[in-house]
């Protein structure tokens, strides 16, 4: 045993590495083939696989946004219960029963009346008036013959295509019957989503201490003192700054959705209620929403004629000056810092991704963007002048 050449050992325990790195590099070359011929598949697996994890974290998702919008509110309703025992609790189902009253009140008022109105424009205006501009299009067209133009009327009719949008222009009613059936069928998984999110954000609102305390234990445990204190800085900058501008965003949406039904509802518009709650809605959308509001309030006004349709315009526009030169100023403020420049471009360029959710989101979103940049350059410049 004693004679036996000492080269074995090392010769064996080379041909093992050997042995070891030409399986890793056929395993890599296996798999990276294998991924690329079925690059779609996987791609299309993971995608789905995303979708549903996020189905199933929807009422997680719902609730962690709930419980950020109801603190403020909890923590006001907390200072009238400073001695209470269980203050926090007290404050929650407080705000919880108010919450329930406001939307009972919607449901038993709002709804009916917005119900209504979709009603009478999906069922009786939109076919109505669809024959009406049919009419006029076809008096026109007899005129013009009986003038006795020389105009080719199927090069009219095929490049401004206006039978193709009157034709649209009745199935919109159906379009739109459509999506409330297939909205009222979602509406019984949203109701449990909501009610689940409801339960979910009550347990992080009274336990919020414990899961910011866990996460910033975590987080200060995996993290350079460098680095995360300026993060925890500003998050917390970012935090009191964007809860301050959603409050106030949310206050002065439902001031114009009031101001607006009270409004058109006094001149007489027949969708004063539909429209009103709408541009209410749609003011949280800086600047584009409510444009869009005011263009669909004036074009359904022109169902009852074109004088309706400018006394909606100028009562639409008072009420908006008086939104942004005084009770928008007041209530939110130039909280978020954001140029006019900044606030359009990222509505477009998240209104253009994500729709409608892309808008909303568009100014809390900015902000973030915004400030990371300036950190970063103002780092670079105090770096070039040392």
């Amino acid at each position: 045993m004693n004679n036996e050449p000492k080269w074995n050992g090392f010769f064996n325990k080379k041909i093992g590495r050997q042995w070891i790195n030409a399986f890793v590099i056929s395993s890599a070359v296996f798999a990276s083939y294998f991924i690329l011929k079925n690059f779609d598949s996987i791609i299309s697996y993971g995608i789905r696989a995303i979708q549903k994890l996020l189905k199933i974290l929807t009422p997680l998702i719902i609730g962690v946004i709930l419980a950020y919008l109801f603190n403020r509110p909890v923590m006001f309703f907390e200072k009238f219960f400073k001695k209470a025992k269980y203050k926090r609790e007290i404050s929650i189902a407080l705000f919880y029963i108010i919450i329930i009253g406001i939307i009972s009140l919607v449901i038993n008022f709002v709804v009916p009346g917005i119900q209504k109105n979709l009603i009478q424009l999906t069922n009786i205006d939109l076919p109505g008036y669809s024959s009406v501009i049919s009419s006029y299009y076809q008096k026109v067209m007899d005129w013009m013959k009986s003038a006795g133009m020389d105009v080719d009327y199927n090069s009219i009719q095929s490049s401004t295509s206006i039978q193709n949008y009157i034709s649209k222009f009745t199935t919109i009613s159906s379009a739109m019957l459509d999506y409330i059936i297939r909205f009222v069928r979602n509406l019984t998984q949203g109701i449990l989503n909501v009610f689940l999110a409801m339960v979910l954000a009550y347990y992080l609102l009274e336990y919020k201490e414990r899961i910011l305390g866990f996460i910033k234990e975590v987080f200060l445990l995996y993290s350079k003192e460098s680095v995360r204190d300026p993060i925890i800085n500003e998050m917390r900058e970012f935090n009191v700054m964007m809860s301050s501008y959603i409050s106030g965003a949310l206050i002065d949406a439902l001031i114009v959705c009031v101001l607006m039904t009270l409004g058109l509802r006094i001149i007489g518009h027949k969708y004063f209620l539909l429209m009103g709650v709408t541009i209410g809605l749609l003011n949280l959308i800086p600047y584009f929403g409510s444009l869009i509001g005011g263009i669909v309030a004036c074009i359904l006004a022109l169902f009852q004629g074109i004088p309706k349709a400018l006394i909606t315009l100028i009562t639409i526009v008072i009420i908006q000056q008086v939104d942004g030169n005084i009770i928008q100023p007041k209530i939110v403020g130039a909280k978020v810092g954001l140029e006019p420049l900044w606030v359009i471009v990222s509505v477009l360029v998240f209104g253009g991704y994500w729709g409608i959710v892309g808008m909303l989101i568009a100014i809390p979103a900015t902000v973030v963007i915004k400030t990371i940049l300036i950190k970063l350059i103002n780092k670079k410049k105090r770096k070039a002048k040392t």
